[in-house]
């Protein structure tokens, strides 16, 4: 019997891949837990509604990951990107300035200079 993945679970899935700044594999993993159409079928062997966590991601997962994909990875047009998409995910309430601050860190970051 294959098992639904948790909160805990994508926590530590994503800060591997922004650790590794593998921007695109941390995307691909929010928009599984999210139910997001787009993610990559690697991360849905039990369909759509297997990989979403019970309750579904929190926001403070989610605006961490964000932030990790447009700071840690350089990747800020991506994250907007995604961050779009997840605003339309029910039941996520994510921060109205959230895309100021992922520019803005985005800019401050010396990874956006490479």
């Amino acid at each position: 019997e294959r098992g639904r993945p948790d909160v805990r679970t994508y926590t530590l899935l994503l800060r591997s891949c922004i650790n590794s700044r593998a921007a695109t594999e941390a995307a691909g993993l929010l928009r599984a837990g999210a139910g997001l159409v787009g993610a990559p079928s690697r991360f849905l062997p039990c369909g759509a509604a297997g990989a979403q966590p019970k309750g579904g991601l929190t926001s403070e997962l989610v605006t961490e990951s964000l932030e990790g994909i447009a700071v840690s990875c350089g990747k800020e047009d991506l994250a907007l990107g995604l961050l779009r998409d997840l605003k339309g995910v029910r039941g996520l309430k994510l921060d109205g300035r959230l895309p100021m601050r992922l520019a803005a860190r985005a800019i401050r970051s010396p990874s956006s200079k490479q």
